[in-house]
């Protein structure tokens, strides 16, 4: 059986985090942590959180090794965007030049930087860098 052993002072920092963090991920791990130093069992845990034991296990590596910046996400996880390669001034330019057809820009794209994305995909990206509203 394994538990995370805290110290006061992280143990305070993590009930803080449980209750007022904004983020789900992070009351949650923060919960994990808590709920293993006080006893509860790993197989418990996979029940209270829904996650497998390679997960629970995951999260205390983390936990061990790199304290509190593990109850985040770590940057590179998730789908990688389709756009972030071509730069905003360039997707502008050629939005520019087919202001009024979607479709051509996304043909432009294709031929160009053979990437395929849908219109829903480059519309949601043109709203985020505000070359559209």
């Amino acid at each position: 059986m394994r538990f995370i052993h805290l110290k006061e002072n992280e143990k305070q920092e993590l009930e803080r985090l449980y209750k007022t963090s904004n983020n789900a991920d992070i009351r949650e791990r923060s919960q994990c942590l808590l709920l293993s130093t006080n006893g509860i069992k790993i197989v418990e845990l996979m029940k209270i959180f829904s996650i497998t034991r390679a997960t629970v296990y995951n999260w205390f590596d983390k936990w061990e090794s790199t304290g509190f910046l593990s109850l985040n996400h770590q940057k590179g996880q998730g789908r990688k965007l389709k756009l972030q390669e071509i730069p905003d001034e360039e997707l502008i330019k050629i939005l520019k030049k087919h202001p009024q057809n979607l479709s051509l820009v996304l043909i432009h794209l294709q031929n160009h930087y053979s990437i395929n994305c849908h219109r829903a995909t480059l519309k949601r990206h043109l709203f985020k860098i505000k070359a559209i509203v």
